[in-house]
């Protein structure tokens, strides 16, 4: 049913924002597959992907995905809507990394769609870059980020391994998980913690994504922890590529 969804136009991408805590401008824009299942109605992400990734059809869709969201930042760049800097977050599958195609994939994309390397920021939690295939995944991210592309961990704090990713892979941006980044009822132990993330993620040259970001106390506590960016419903929510652009300032 998912290959036929591919086929068949029943997958779209929304958008969702990513401002800087600090200027409260839009910096990037998350891209987030959805489906509209012709019986079941709009199925999240959430439900099919863990399929898709158990059948090999992620390849496939994530390809899509990245090329749908290329395309929308071009799109935005040619409207003035945003800055020639501005970035699209892609979620990656460990199928993706560890194919060794990929890398000429994503660089034929950016040569497509004339962006630079650093506009595109490829989204992978800790379990997509361990594994049997761990060395071609890590072969892979390594000649992503020597061309320029940009990874970010994300879902960080939800792992056993996630500081040893940090300095044995490494990465660029850092995406703390809902659950961690001071939702409401957060002690001031919890901010001293984040604070002390940001600080690591910092010494190590990452930008820090606080994700989930749905209070405005919440949005306090993170811009005095430290923390460079912010994704939610409180700043933004997914939307269509065109509806993305009245979301560009931060409310």
């Amino acid at each position: 049913a998912l290959s036929k969804a591919l086929r068949d136009g029943e997958l779209d991408v929304e958008y969702q924002p990513i401002f800087s805590a600090v200027s409260e401008h839009a910096e990037a824009a998350e891209a987030l597959v959805r489906w509209a299942h012709p019986v079941r109605g709009r199925i999240e992400a959430g439900e099919f992907i863990p399929v898709a990734e158990e059948t090999g059809v992620i390849v496939a869709i994530g390809d899509w995905v990245l090329q749908q969201a290329c395309a929308a930042t071009r799109n935005w760049i040619d409207q003035g809507a945003v800055s020639q800097r501005f970035a699209v977050h892609v979620n990656v599958s460990r199928l993706q990394l560890a194919d060794p195609s990929f890398v000429n994939r994503v660089v034929d994309l950016l040569r497509e769609y004339q962006l630079r390397p650093r506009q595109i920021v490829l989204e992978a939690r800790e379990a997509t870059m361990l594994g049997s295939d761990t060395e071609s995944v890590v072969r892979t991210v390594r000649a992503l980020r020597r061309v320029g592309v940009r990874l970010a961990l994300d879902n960080f704090g939800t792992g056993s391994n996630a500081l040893s990713l940090l300095t044995e892979i490494g990465a660029d941006v850092l995406k703390l998980d809902g659950t961690l980044a001071l939702p409401s009822g957060a002690s001031d132990a919890d901010t001293r913690v984040v604070r002390a993330l940001v600080l690591l993620a910092h010494a190590l040259n990452m930008e820090v994504v606080a994700e989930r970001v749905t209070g405005v106390e919440q949005l306090r506590r993170l811009r005095a922890a430290g923390c460079d960016l912010v994704q939610g419903h409180l700043v933004g929510r997914p939307s269509a590529p065109d509806q993305l652009i009245t979301q560009m300032q931060m409310g």
